[in-house]
């Protein structure tokens, strides 16, 4: 057996790589990332290593998330909406202390879900 090859028993006692589902992902030409402990940041799967990867059994895979967006509204209670048009929507039916409707600064924030957002 390859010293690369690392397996943990199914429930029905077959053998499965630790990795399974990330290297069929990456055999099907998803993005891969990893990271050496859970603290540590994300990587590219890259180079020669995205090539042959050895599938490090002490090693942390994932495919890459998808990047997400968020549209916010900056008010002094810090709303925040998942579309443009939701943000829009809300805005247009405020009005502030004066009898006036609120100007909004919109701004897009794209992240990584897991990234601390």
């Amino acid at each position: 057996m390859d010293k690369h090859v690392h397996t943990e028993a199914s429930a029905n006692n077959t053998k499965r790589h630790i990795h399974a589902d990330v290297i069929k992902a990456w055999a099907d030409g998803a993005d891969i990332e990893w990271r050496t402990d859970s603290t540590g940041p994300w990587k590219k799967l890259e180079g020669p290593a995205a090539v042959y990867p050895y599938w490090q059994s002490h090693y942390q895979y994932r495919v890459k998330p998808k990047q997400q967006e968020r549209w916010v509204n900056i008010y002094n209670n810090d709303f925040g909406f998942n579309t443009k048009e939701e943000a829009d929507t809300y805005a247009s039916g405020q009005i502030n202390a004066v009898g006036r409707q609120l100007r909004t600064a919109c701004v897009k924030i794209v992240f990584t879900e897991g990234d601390g957002l």
